[in-house]
Protein backbone atom coordinates (compact mmCIF):
# COMPACT_ATOMS: atom_id res chain seq x y z
CA UNK A 1 0.00 0.00 0.00
CA UNK A 2 1.75 3.35 -0.87
CA UNK A 3 1.26 6.55 0.57
CA UNK A 4 -0.98 7.58 -2.57
CA UNK A 5 -4.19 4.82 -1.56
CA UNK A 6 -5.72 3.66 1.41
CA UNK A 7 -7.27 0.47 0.84
CA UNK A 8 -9.51 -1.42 3.05
CA UNK A 9 -10.01 -4.74 3.91
CA UNK A 10 -13.00 -6.93 5.13
CA UNK A 11 -12.18 -8.41 8.76
CA UNK A 12 -10.84 -12.22 8.37
CA UNK A 13 -11.91 -12.94 12.03
CA UNK A 14 -15.67 -13.59 10.53
CA UNK A 15 -15.08 -16.19 7.86
CA UNK A 16 -12.24 -17.95 9.88
CA UNK A 17 -14.90 -18.94 12.72
CA UNK A 18 -17.08 -19.91 9.56
CA UNK A 19 -14.68 -21.96 8.12
CA UNK A 20 -13.42 -23.63 10.95
CA UNK A 21 -17.60 -24.14 12.31
CA UNK A 22 -18.38 -25.93 9.18
CA UNK A 23 -15.30 -27.80 8.43
CA UNK A 24 -15.50 -28.87 12.34
CA UNK A 25 -19.04 -30.03 11.34
CA UNK A 26 -17.51 -31.95 8.47
CA UNK A 27 -15.54 -33.38 10.45
CA UNK A 28 -17.87 -34.41 12.80
CA UNK A 29 -20.20 -35.60 10.31
CA UNK A 30 -17.24 -38.06 8.88
CA UNK A 31 -15.56 -39.56 11.72
CA UNK A 32 -18.35 -38.70 14.53
CA UNK A 33 -20.02 -41.90 16.17
CA UNK A 34 -21.93 -43.85 13.64
CA UNK A 35 -25.10 -43.82 15.64
CA UNK A 36 -25.26 -39.68 16.14
CA UNK A 37 -23.61 -38.85 13.17
CA UNK A 38 -23.46 -41.26 9.96
CA UNK A 39 -27.32 -42.74 10.28
CA UNK A 40 -28.86 -40.02 8.57
CA UNK A 41 -27.41 -41.80 5.44
CA UNK A 42 -29.09 -44.88 5.66
CA UNK A 43 -32.31 -43.01 7.04
CA UNK A 44 -32.36 -40.40 4.20
CA UNK A 45 -29.69 -39.85 1.62
CA UNK A 46 -31.37 -37.41 -0.19
CA UNK A 47 -31.15 -34.90 2.79
CA UNK A 48 -27.71 -36.37 3.89
CA UNK A 49 -26.55 -35.24 -0.18
CA UNK A 50 -27.76 -31.64 0.56
CA UNK A 51 -26.35 -31.29 4.00
CA UNK A 52 -23.09 -32.27 3.09
CA UNK A 53 -23.23 -29.99 0.01
CA UNK A 54 -24.37 -27.50 2.40
CA UNK A 55 -21.79 -27.49 4.79
CA UNK A 56 -18.90 -28.08 1.97
CA UNK A 57 -20.04 -24.88 0.31
CA UNK A 58 -19.91 -22.45 3.97
CA UNK A 59 -16.63 -24.24 5.04
CA UNK A 60 -15.10 -23.58 0.84
CA UNK A 61 -16.71 -20.11 0.91
CA UNK A 62 -15.48 -19.72 4.81
CA UNK A 63 -11.96 -20.59 3.74
CA UNK A 64 -11.73 -18.96 0.35
CA UNK A 65 -12.78 -15.75 1.43
CA UNK A 66 -10.06 -16.00 4.30
CA UNK A 67 -7.45 -16.14 2.62
CA UNK A 68 -8.61 -13.31 0.14
CA UNK A 69 -6.22 -10.44 0.61
CA UNK A 70 -7.98 -8.55 -2.47
CA UNK A 71 -9.26 -5.12 -1.30
CA UNK A 72 -12.79 -3.92 -1.13
CA UNK A 73 -12.42 -0.37 -1.19
CA UNK A 74 -9.39 1.93 -2.56
CA UNK A 75 -9.28 5.57 -1.87
CA UNK A 76 -6.46 7.60 -3.86
CA UNK A 77 -5.97 10.80 -5.40
CA UNK A 78 -7.69 9.39 -9.14
CA UNK A 79 -10.91 8.62 -6.49
CA UNK A 80 -12.64 5.68 -4.44
CA UNK A 81 -12.31 2.47 -6.07
CA UNK A 82 -15.60 0.24 -5.25
CA UNK A 83 -15.84 -3.66 -6.75
CA UNK A 84 -13.71 -2.77 -9.38
CA UNK A 85 -15.13 0.57 -10.44
CA UNK A 86 -13.35 3.72 -10.48
CA UNK A 87 -15.40 6.54 -8.82
CA UNK A 88 -13.48 9.71 -9.87
CA UNK A 89 -13.47 12.98 -7.16
CA UNK A 90 -14.88 15.24 -10.27
CA UNK A 91 -17.63 13.12 -10.67
CA UNK A 92 -18.50 12.99 -7.11
CA UNK A 93 -20.84 15.60 -5.90
CA UNK A 94 -20.99 14.89 -1.78
CA UNK A 95 -20.91 12.41 0.69
CA UNK A 96 -22.28 11.30 3.89
CA UNK A 97 -21.92 8.64 6.31
CA UNK A 98 -24.69 6.90 8.05
CA UNK A 99 -24.77 4.43 10.77
CA UNK A 100 -27.45 2.19 10.90
CA UNK A 101 -28.24 0.54 14.62
CA UNK A 102 -30.10 -2.01 15.85
CA UNK A 103 -30.62 -4.20 18.34
CA UNK A 104 -27.70 -6.89 17.29
CA UNK A 105 -25.44 -4.78 14.80
CA UNK A 106 -24.42 -1.47 14.28
CA UNK A 107 -23.53 -0.88 10.48
CA UNK A 108 -21.81 1.95 8.94
CA UNK A 109 -22.33 3.20 5.72
CA UNK A 110 -20.64 5.69 3.11
CA UNK A 111 -22.61 7.33 0.66
CA UNK A 112 -21.23 8.94 -2.73
CA UNK A 113 -23.95 11.41 -4.70
CA UNK A 114 -22.01 11.07 -8.14
CA UNK A 115 -24.05 10.43 -11.48
CA UNK A 116 -26.25 8.30 -9.50
CA UNK A 117 -25.99 7.15 -5.50
CA UNK A 118 -23.15 4.83 -4.25
CA UNK A 119 -24.03 3.34 -1.06
CA UNK A 120 -20.58 1.32 0.09
CA UNK A 121 -21.40 -0.90 3.19
CA UNK A 122 -18.66 -0.75 5.49
CA UNK A 123 -19.81 -3.58 7.92
CA UNK A 124 -16.91 -5.69 8.58
CA UNK A 125 -14.25 -3.52 7.85
CA UNK A 126 -11.88 -2.25 10.43
CA UNK A 127 -12.70 1.25 10.11
CA UNK A 128 -14.95 3.87 12.07
CA UNK A 129 -16.51 7.22 10.46
CA UNK A 130 -14.02 9.29 11.51
CA UNK A 131 -11.22 7.42 9.58
CA UNK A 132 -13.20 7.30 6.89
CA UNK A 133 -14.24 10.74 6.16
CA UNK A 134 -10.60 11.92 6.87
CA UNK A 135 -9.30 9.61 4.36
CA UNK A 136 -11.89 11.41 1.99
CA UNK A 137 -11.00 14.50 2.94
CA UNK A 138 -6.78 14.39 3.07
CA UNK A 139 -6.92 12.33 -0.83
CA UNK A 140 -10.28 14.61 -2.42
CA UNK A 141 -8.22 16.69 -4.65
CA UNK A 142 -11.28 18.49 -5.03
CA UNK A 143 -13.93 20.58 -2.67
CA UNK A 144 -16.83 18.35 -1.90
CA UNK A 145 -20.00 18.64 0.06
CA UNK A 146 -19.96 17.13 3.44
CA UNK A 147 -23.42 16.18 4.29
CA UNK A 148 -22.58 15.05 7.40
CA UNK A 149 -22.51 11.72 9.56
CA UNK A 150 -26.23 10.51 10.75
CA UNK A 151 -27.65 7.99 13.11
CA UNK A 152 -30.60 6.03 11.97
CA UNK A 153 -32.29 3.33 13.55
Amino acid sequence: MSKQEFSLKESNALYLILALLFTGGLTYLAFGPYENTRVIFDINSFAAFFLITFLITIAVYGWYQFFNKRSIITIGYQGIIYNKKLIKWQDIKSYKTINYTSDIIDTLHLVLNADKEYTISLLGFNTDKQHIRTCIESFANISLIDEGHFDKN
